[in-house]
């Protein structure tokens, strides 16, 4: 995964490198699971 932002966060002489990533997820969710719970509610 690509980060969003590169970036470095400094205090004095220490340098720390910083990264930030997306929180959200691409993938779909699964539909069995879905339906198991579904199920049981009936």
């Amino acid at each position: 995964m690509k980060p969003l932002w590169t970036g470095a966060i400094s205090f004095g002489l220490i340098n720390i490198p910083v990264e930030l990533f997306s929180a959200a997820s691409d993938s779909s969710p699964d539909l069995d699971m879905v339906n198991g719970v579904a199920a049981n509610l009936f």
